[in-house]
């Protein structure tokens, strides 16, 4: 018996509701964690290809400039439009049971359990603790629904806890540069191509 409940002790349980406000900010903080290098990419190729539709007017190239700007623009309507629907999954109530083991999440549509060896990452933004399971899938705790600062303490003891995962290797890191030069050669050919006509 008094093992029982000393394990119901060192068990969190966080209900979880996101606002469609809420469920915005949530995603769209999200998506700079996940995608930093679209959201960048998104706002310059905007600015650029504004710049660059002032000086030489409207060119069929130019379109090419704004695709990335496109696709953060879908992104985000597409945030918007799952914000605007009633009783959608990502919104439903959930109850995050948090204890040594890892994370258990109930809804009313499903249940997931997870080890902490299997979240890939905890981050901290806003006030929201982020429990990143892939490059695009987390889930949210907000940092005001915890029952009291002692559970909040008992969840960073329980992350601190958990086996540091290995940094990227320099191979990984390689590539991001190598994609970040791409990008780069991409943008001064489209240029160059529009200003020399």
């Amino acid at each position: 018996m008094e093992n029982r409940e000393e394990l119901h002790r060192s068990q969190i349980h966080v209900r979880v509701e996101l606002s469609p406000k809420e469920f915005v900010l949530v995603n769209l903080l999200f998506m700079w964690v996940s995608y930093p290098r679209l959201v960048i990419i998104g706002i310059s190729s905007l600015v650029v290809g504004l710049y660059a539709w002032a000086i030489i007017g409207w060119n069929s190239v130019l379109f090419l400039t704004f695709l990335p700007t496109i696709a953060l623009a879908v992104c985000i309507a597409s945030i918007l439009l799952q914000a605007k629907k009633k009783n959608h999954a990502y919104r439903q109530p959930r109850v995050y049971t948090l204890s040594q083991e890892g994370v258990y999440m109930e809804s009313a549509t499903m249940k997931q359990q997870y080890a902490w060896i299997a979240i890939r990452g905890i981050k901290k933004i806003k006030g929201y603790y982020y429990l990143l399971l892939g490059i695009n899938a987390a889930h949210v705790l907000p940092e005001k629904n915890f029952p009291d600062r002692a559970s909040l303490e008992q969840f960073h003891s329980f992350i601190q806890a958990v086996p540091k995962q290995k940094k990227t290797s320099f191979f990984t890191r390689l590539r991001k540069i190598f994609f970040y030069i791409f990008v780069v050669l991409i943008f001064i050919g489209i240029f160059s191509n529009l200003f020399s006509r």
